[in-house]
């Protein structure tokens, strides 16, 4: 990913090749291997066209070098997050990754080349659809997707969905609590408490680290996520998990949603002639916000 770009990887769908998959049963039977794309009898699907997209996009624009197999394993890992172990596992080897579902078995091996590991991965992604057909095939993909995104620390999978909420919050208001959060060292810390929003009359403080929202883990959450789950309807509240310096255990907050009118500009006058503007979020007002301040 370029370095200060915050990646969001929409839903684009492009057409391309499909790798052979080589499925073999738990009793070491082979299956049959897929037919290659201009023998395919089905049609490729939107979730196939996604993953593909995506797989070049972080290819072609990240800045951290990709190694295949560890781009796979990721995908895997946040499907495997998404069904459960008891429905998808998988085993690492120097060379090669072994994928368990339903009694049966895949294997990507000695990927060494971008199109080969996409051939493998798309092979994978089908194998685990057809082994959890009681779940949804774009729920999978987006699974996947999320995970092999977090390859490059600044970058994140957005579904359109998520997009929509950042383009409401880019209007300048939103419910929610009130936070400014960041990822540090892997755990969802806060920033700064937005000023007269719900988090702040709660009592919760900047570098406080939140380790659950409503009783599920942060853990494994994006940042779009977390803020996600901590948006919600006006009036509704949630219980949010800290732990800070000082406390000897963790301790939960109860926050009620809000309506945040974001501010994205504070300033201050620091001496005659002098003063002081932080932009603290880039949103559809920031012009004419900085524009007021400088005025003022």
């Amino acid at each position: 990913m370029r370095k200060g770009t915050f990646l969001l990887i929409l839903s684009l769908f492009i057409w391309g090749g499909v790798g052979c998959q080589h499925i073999q049963s738990s009793d070491g039977a082979k299956g049959k291997e897929t037919a290659s794309l201009d023998r395919r009898a089905e049609p490729e699907t939107k979730e196939e066209k996604l993953i593909k997209q995506v797989y070049r996009i972080i290819y072609e624009e990240y800045v951290t070098s990709v190694i295949s197999l560890e781009l796979i394993q990721s995908a895997v890992e946040g499907m495997q997050n998404l069904l459960g172990k008891d429905r998808l596992a998988y085993m690492k080897t120097d060379k090669a990754l072994v994928i368990f579902s339903s009694g049966e078995t895949i294997q990507a091996a000695d990927v060494k080349y971008r199109e080969q590991g996409l051939k493998e991965l798309m092979a994978i992604y089908s194998f685990v659809v057809k082994n959890n057909a009681e779940s949804d095939p774009l729920a999978i993909a987006y699974a996947g997707l999320k995970r092999m995104a977090m390859v490059d620390p600044g970058s994140s999978f957005a579904t359109p969905d998520m997009v929509k909420e950042g383009q409401e919050e880019a209007r300048g208001r939103f419910v929610g609590i009130g936070l400014e959060l960041t990822i540090k060292e892997g755990v969802l810390t806060v920033v700064a408490p937005i000023k007269n929003a719900p988090a702040l009359r709660a009592g919760i403080m900047p570098g406080d680290r939140i380790s659950m929202i409503d009783g599920k883990p942060t853990k494994d959450l994006t940042l779009i996520e977390s803020v996600k789950m901590l948006r919600g309807q006006k009036g509704s509240s949630l219980a949010v998990t800290i732990m800070r310096e000082g406390f000897k255990e963790p301790q939960e907050f109860r926050v009620v949603r809000d309506e945040i009118p974001f501010t994205n500009i504070r300033y201050e006058l620091l001496e005659k002639y002098y003063g002081y503007i932080k932009i603290s979020q880039f949103q559809e007002r920031t012009d004419v916000d900085f524009d007021k301040a400088i005025k003022t």
